[in-house]
């Protein structure tokens, strides 16, 4: 499913939820796939579950719980808006990046609160980049 520009959202009413790889009860369901390029969703809580993959740039107005699916801000590179962001065990969250400058790598904004208990962040370097020996990258804004 691709969301794409700025007025393009999915809603869903209060007490729903988005899941990603799942079913209506969490239970793996096979493979899926959520494209933001500039909209929004809107759900009490989008689920990425294992086989569940949410990428690109837009915002999650919500909770963005990842439990064992991946997720990836932008299109080399990008920017993610979540609400709240809940990362479980077995989680990854894949971050690109192509430079030490603003806007070269890619980053999460969390607006309220997060939790990370576990999972991993897969960082890859591209466009030929090396960091620095000492190199730091502000990949979590807040």
């Amino acid at each position: 499913m691709a969301i794409n520009g700025p007025t393009s959202f999915i809603g869903i009413g209060t007490g729903g939820l988005l899941g990603i790889g799942v079913d209506a009860d969490k239970n793996a369901a096979g493979v899926g796939f959520v494209s933001l390029n500039g909209g929004a969703i809107y759900s009490d809580e989008v689920y990425v579950g294992a086989g569940g993959v949410l990428a690109g740039n837009g915002t999650i107005v919500g909770t963005l719980v990842v439990d064992g699916g991946r997720v990836g801000p932008g299109f080399s590179p990008g920017r993610l808006i979540v609400d709240d962001l809940i990362v479980m065990a077995g989680s990854t969250l894949e971050i690109e990046i192509y430079g030490f400058s603003p806007g070269e790598f890619d980053v999460i904004e969390i607006l309220n609160s997060a939790d990370f208990m576990g999972g991993n962040i897969l960082l890859s370097f591209g466009g030929g980049y090396v960091p620095e020996a000492g190199a730091a990258f502000e990949i979590f804004e807040a």
